[in-house]
């Protein structure tokens, strides 16, 4: 018998061992997919057309139709794709600032967090070092938990609650741009109100 066949009994050996383990303790299909064990079903589809080899019954049972997933009924690419909607220029109240801002925000009742200088801030659109303002685009938006319908063709289908940006400015909701160019420094001012 040649090397290669004998690896192939082999392989064929501890493969069949390795289902009579899983059959031997009781794993629920749940339970495999759970451990990511059904991935080794492409295995049994390469050795279900081997030549000499004899099913298992564990094979029927793998391929049943049990394991068939159904998603709610839906006519597929109704919705346009959505073209994200430019966020707004606006001018920051608190004005931006090298350093933390200390400033109470008007959008959100809290001062900016600690955080380290913006580097080579005049540089790039800061008026000073030490007074507030910024020369160029300005935007605000806020991360807020939204409710979106995904399946706006369906009815019955509930709304999901996401994780989105709001423009600050006129409250649209992601997906957004921001129209920025090489070149020309902006600021996005972010604000944080997800749950």
């Amino acid at each position: 018998m040649g090397s290669g066949r004998k690896n192939l009994d082999t392989r064929i050996g501890r493969y069949m061992q390795e289902i009579r383990d899983i059959v031997k303790a009781k794993l629920s299909r749940r339970e495999l997919l759970r451990m990511g064990l059904v991935s080794g079903s492409s295995g049994l589809l390469a050795l279900y057309g081997m030549r000499h080899f004899k099913p298992y019954w564990g094979h029927a049972q793998l391929l049943a139709n049990e394991l068939e997933l159904h998603s709610p009924p839906n006519t597929p690419f109704v919705e346009p794709l959505p073209i994200p909607q430019a966020l707004q220029q606006t001018t920051l109240f608190p004005a931006p600032t090298k350093g933390t801002n200390s400033v109470v925000s008007a959008v959100t009742g809290f001062p900016e967090a600690v955080r380290p200088d913006h580097q080579r801030w005049t540089e790039f659109g800061g008026q000073s070092d030490t007074l507030p303002g910024f020369t160029g685009p300005q935007y605000e938006i806020i991360e807020q938990a939204v409710e979106h319908d995904f399946y706006p063709a369906r009815d019955g289908m509930p709304p999901s609650t996401i994780w989105t940006f709001v423009d600050a400015t006129n409250d649209h909701t992601g997906p957004l741009r921001i129209n920025a160019h090489y070149g020309q420094p902006a600021i996005v001012r972010i604000h944080n109100d997800l749950p």
